[in-house]
Formats: structure tokens, C-alpha cells, sequence
């Protein structure tokens, strides 16, 4: 318990830290309006900008958080009441539609939202006497969450800083397997479930009809019992599901807007750049465990490759005319299916031969992120230069399905072939990076140029959960280890289409390496292990520039 609210804490401080930059960018812009008030970028207007009216606009989407699952009932869940903590997380898209009224500096509004995507985690739960501890497994998935707030903000310059509370409606679904004890199929339940959220955020005007926003949102859907039945038998469980999203948002305003022109907020001193990703990404996660005796003895190579899907993702940029700017990226992907090699030498298998066994992979995920300070060392009329240090974030998680035997190994999987339907293995990777690095800009043609980022991970910490579904004896097992031998490497070439409108294509290719180690529940040391993560990524790319 104290562990998941640990790892939602530490999501939450990035969230946090990232809104917090933003709102230096507010705090600076509020500065420069504020120095006079009359002045407009055609000399005429208010100091403040008009948000009043309707407006509509579409959101990316994080959501990451917790299902509780409490009071297990019937042969095929219950045994002991242990309460279970499962996460849930992923990317969502979506829709949002409001109205503000604005009176001077302050304003209230309403706003209707849905984000839409794949919410999903697994949790050990419903303990079987027995056998030495849960045998089930429950997966829970949230596919869209809606809102209806009300709004309150404060109007400085372009900017607004506002809060929002109101009610919330999610639909989730549950599906509860237990090979253990009950080789039975699936049962499954779903609901629609009514609570409240609160957040707050930052927008900021574009021109008078676009404007961006950043905010994050606190979710709660309180305790749900949902009925469900296996073996032939009623069962339930107690549910109680919160959930945080951080949203990154485009809105434009409908009606009139008059002759409104925009607020003179930081001049000639900023500019900006936001844009979006679309690409085919590929990845591969190897962990390899050694002897806990033995260090230099190796027993077993879990490899998971060809980790593929399409991933979206939202990067910007503000430079200072200093020569200092800021950078970040964030993105993710849904996983297609793929396979998991589980490969056990003699030595780990004795009396025995080398195992080779194959697991069907789906319904895994990755996310990721940077934030990066850096200053410019060389700009001229041509390109320019610059040198930056910052922080990375990278996790996967991972699913495997079956068990088949590839090798000549007669014990692992060979009479008894898992079928795929059947989760036996989970990995939950997660890596937190220092990146020195250096970003280049390269004028080729008056409207092409080519951009390019090098970057070192001098530090990188790597922890892991492993679990082994079938095997509730070590389910789960936690992994740690760290590095110094990761990179990161990107470029792209891009095109001008307007004085603010660009288009590019290009490549980015991510390597994460860690030394490490677990601990077996029956074991008196430690088992040395060693990690390796590698990514590459393709994609098509727009972004606008703007002055602020």
C-alpha cells in the first residue's frame, strides 16, 4: 500500500514540476503586461486578455492510478481478506467543450469533457488457501472518463491560472482468471461509476481565437461491489477506483471575437514552439539473472523483442533571446503483440537441459518523457548550437500470455502447453535518467533545416516488479539496479510551410543499460542481474512557432 502511494507521489512531482515551469512562464508574462497597461502589439486594448465566450478543443491525455480490490467472496476469489492494490495507466485522447464569463481579471466558466483510451493494470488478489498464496489474477481496465465542472480563473496578460470541481462518470471493467486451483475461463464484470474531481491549470492565448492549456486532475469513483461468478459459483469483490490525469490541451474560441488584439505580454524576448509526433516505434527489454552463489554463473535470459506500435506524442520549446531555452517531450505507445523468450541454462534447470520457451506478448505499454535546460554556445544566421542538461523517463509495461517449449527441454512447458489465453508473466520497468547533452539547428535552404540532439545518460536508475502469475510463491519480485551507459540520439529534417507552420520527419533511437540485482522470497542473498532497454522511433512531425 505505502509503496503505491509512493509511486503515485513520485508521478505526481513530475506532473507538478512540469506545471511549475509553465507557471514561470505565466508568472513572466504576467510581469510584462502588467509593466503597461495600455500597451497592446497595435497599441490599443486591455492589459488583460478577453476569454469570454464558448470555445471547443481536443486534449492528449495521461492517466495513471489505483484500483483497490477488498472483501473477495466465493471458492474461485476468496480465502483471505487481503486487500490488493493494482495500478492502472496509459495514454487517452479526447474532447472538451466549455463557456467562460469573465469579469476584468476574473472569471468563471463550465466545462464538459471526455478522454477516451486504454487505462489498464493487474493486481494479485483473492487469496487461495492452500497453495501458498493468491492464485488469481485480476485485471481492471478503464476505457473513457468524462467530467462536468465549473470553473474559477484569474486573468493576467495572456495567461490564465484557474481551478475546477464538478462531477465525473468512468466505465471500468474487471476480469478475474485463477489457473492455480480453477483452470477456468475468464469471468468477467463491468460498471459505470459516478464520483467527483477537482484539478487546476494554465492556458495560455495563441491569438484571440487559439489558445493552450496544461492542467491536472484528481478523480474519485469511492467503493463499487461487482458480482461475478466462476466454477459455477457467485463470487464478488470490493472495488474502490481514483485516478489522476494530466492533460495537455488545444482549444479555439467560437463566436465573435470583435476587434480584440492581443495583450503585449514578453515582446520580442520569447519564442515558442509546440508541435506533435506521429511514428512506428520499436523496442527490445532484456534482463539476464545470475547465480546468487555464483555470481559469474548465468541461469536465465528473459528477452521481450520487437516491442512495436504507433506512437503519438507532444514536444515544445521556449527560447529566451538570452540564449537560454527550455525542451520537453512526452509520448507513449500500445503494444502489439509479440513474443517473450524465457531461456533457463543446464546449470538452472539441473537435473535437466537448456529451456528455451516462447509467450505470446500483448497489451503492453510504453511512456516516456524529458525535461531539459540548456543555454546556446554558437548562433549565427545559419544554425545555431546549444548545450543542455535534464531528466528522462522511460517505462514499459509488459505482458506474457502461454508457454510453449522450443528447446529440447521435457520439463518446462512440453506436456503441458500453456494455452494463450493464460497470463503467466508481467514486467514493469521503469527508468529515471540525468541527460548532458547537446541540440543543433542547420539551415540547408531558406525553408529547409535540419535539426539533431545528442545526449548523455551519465546516471540512470532502473527498478522492476517481475510477476510470475502461476508461481504465487515469488509473485511478485522486485529489481533494482543503475547505469551510466545509456544515450539517446535524434534527427530530423524540417520544413517551413509558413512563417509559423513547420513540417518534418525523423528518427530517435534510445539505449538504457543497468547493473543490478533481485532477491528470491526463499533466498539468504541476492542474485546479481543485469539490464538492457533499447528503443527506436520514426516519425512525421508539425509544430507552430510563436512569439510570446
Amino acid at each position: 500500500m505505502r509503496q503505491k502511494k509512493k509511486k503515485s507521489a513520485t508521478k505526481i512531482r513530475r506532473v507538478t514540476s512540469i506545471l511549475f515551469l509553465i507557471s514561470l512562464v505565466v508568472a513572466a508574462s504576467a510581469q510584462g503586461s502588467d509593466s503597461d497597461p495600455g500597451e497592446t502589439e497595435k497599441g490599443i486594448g486591455s492589459s488583460v486578455f478577453d476569454w469570454n465566450g464558448p470555445y471547443i478543443g481536443a486534449h492528449m491525455a495521461y492517466g495513471w492510478g489505483t484500483f483497490q480490490w477488498k472483501n473477495p467472496r466465493g471458492a474461485a476469489f476468496g480465502g483471505k481478506n487481503v486487500p490488493a492494490d493494482g495500478y492502472n495507466d496509459g495514454l487517452m485522447e479526447g474532447l472538451q467543450l466549455g463557456y467562460n464569463r469573465q469579469y476584468d481579471h476574473y472569471l468563471v466558466g463550465v466545462e464538459a469533457d471526455i478522454s477516451i483510451g486504454n487505462l489498464r493494470g493487474y493486481a494479485n488478489c483473492g487469496a487461495t488457501p492452500g497453495v501458498g498464496g493468491s492464485g488469481a489474477v485480476c485485471k481492471n481496465q478503464n476505457d473513457r472518463i468524462s467530467s462536468l465542472t465549473a470553473r474559477l480563473g484569474y486573468a493576467t496578460g495572456r495567461s490564465l491560472l484557474y481551478a475546477k470541481g464538478g462531477i465525473a462518470y468512468a466505465h471500468d471493467k474487471i476480469t478475474v482468471t485463477n489457473d492455480r486451483v480453477f483452470p477456468m475461463p475468464p469471468t468477467k464484470a463491468s460498471a459505470n461509476r459516478v464520483g467527483w474531481t477537482i484539478g487546476a491549470g494554465v492556458a495560455y492565448a495563441i491569438d484571440p481565437r487559439w489558445s493552450v492549456n496544461a492542467e491536472v486532475d484528481y478523480f474519485d469513483f469511492g467503493t463499487k461491489t461487482y458480482q461475478l461468478r466462476a466454477a459455477g459459483e457467485p463470487g464478488s469483490f470490493d472495488i474502490a477506483h481514483t485516478q489522476y490525469i494530466a492533460r495537455l490541451g488545444l482549444n479555439y474560441r467560437l463566436g465573435e471575437v470583435g476587434d480584440q488584439r492581443l495583450v503585449a505580454s514578453m515582446g520580442d524576448d520569447f519564442l515558442a514552439e509546440l508541435g506533435t509526433r506521429v511514428g512506428y516505434s520499436t523496442g527490445r527489454f532484456q534482463k539476464r539473472l545470475y547465480d546468487a552463489e555464483n555470481r559469474n554463473q548465468l541461469f536465465s535470459i528473459l528477452t521481450w523483442p520487437d516491442q512495436d506500435g504507433i506512437a503519438p506524442e507532444a514536444f515544445a520549446r521556449l527560447d529566451h533571446r538570452s540564449g537560454w531555452f527550455v525542451k520537453g517531450t512526452f509520448g507513449g505507445l500500445d503494444i502489439r503483440s509479440s513474443r517473450m523468450h524465457d531461456e533457463d541454462t543446464a546449470e538452472a534447470m539441473a537435473p535437466g537441459s537448456y529451456s528455451n520457451t516462447v509467450s505470446v506478448t500483448k497489451n503492453g505499454r510504453t511512456l516516456y518523457g524529458t525535461l531539459d535546460l540548456g543555454v546556446l554556445l554558437e548562433k549565427t544566421s545559419g544554425g545555431d548550437l546549444g548545450a543542455f542538461v535534464g531528466y528522462g523517463y522511460y517505462s514499459q509495461h509488459l505482458n506474457a500470455y502461454g508457454c510453449r517449449q522450443v528447446a529440447s527441454n521435457t520439463v518446462a512447458c512440453h506436456a503441458s502447453t500453456i494455452p494463450s489465453s493464460t497470463l503467466v508473466g508481467s514486467e514493469h520497468e521503469e527508468w529515471d535518467a540525468v541527460r548532458l547533452g547537446l541540440a543543433g539547428r542547420l539551415s540547408l535552404t531558406e525553408r529547409l533545416k535540419l535539426s539533431g540532439e545528442v545526449a548523455w545518460l551519465p546516471y540512470a536508475r532502473f527498478k522492476a516488479t517481475d510477476n510470475h502469475w502461476l508461481r504465487p510463491s515469488i509473485n511478485p519480485i522486485r529489481q533494482r539496479g543503475s547505469g551510466s551507459r545509456g544515450f539517446q540520439l535524434e534527427t530530423s529534417l524540417i520544413l517551413a510551410v509558413s512563417r509559423h507552420w513547420d513540417i518534418g520527419a525523423g528518427v530517435r533511437y534510445l539505449s538504457l543499460e543497468a547493473d543490478g540485482y533481485t532477491q528470491f522470497p526463499a533466498a539468504p542473498t541476492r542474485s546479481r542481474m543485469e539490464f538492457t532497454s533499447q528503443r527506436t522511433t520514426a516519425f512525421l512531425q508539425t509544430a507552430y512557432r510563436f512569439d510570446l
